[in-house]
């Protein structure tokens, strides 16, 4: 395949891997916002710990989610901005085990090449 291909299919798995992080993201906030005092006293664990953990991971994904969507966007347009963008996400997205590590790995191979930079700023 040749690097244009390489980032189109970049584009659509960032979009879709961070699609369902917002949207996983969002429902584990969802569950603690509303559950979450429900949670702690079926498993005896301190309110504050379930609405802390909850929160934490619920916010970290809708944090990498929000500009994952808008780099596969931009790597779908062929920004230049996007190759920056990317280079910066594929380190965040070494957390996301195993399929983030995955994607994270495959987006720095392609963007930190020569090639995508001429494809990606013309």
């Amino acid at each position: 395949m040749d690097v244009e291909t390489h980032i189109e299919v970049l584009g659509w798995l960032h979009i879709a891997l961070h699609i369902f992080s917002l949207i996983v993201g969002g429902a584990i906030l969802l569950f603690v916002l509303f559950l979450g005092h429900n949670v702690s006293e079926w498993t005896h664990i301190p309110p504050l710990a379930v609405y802390t953990a909850g929160l934490f991971i619920g916010l970290f994904l809708c944090a990498t989610g929000a500009p994952g969507v808008l780099l596969g966007y931009g790597l779908l347009k062929k920004a230049c901005w996007s190759r920056i963008l990317g280079l910066v996400m594929s380190f965040f997205l070494l957390a996301h085990f195993p399929v983030g590590t995955l994607l994270g790995i495959y987006t720095f191979a392609i963007l930190s090449t020569g090639e995508a930079k001429t494809v990606l700023c013309r």
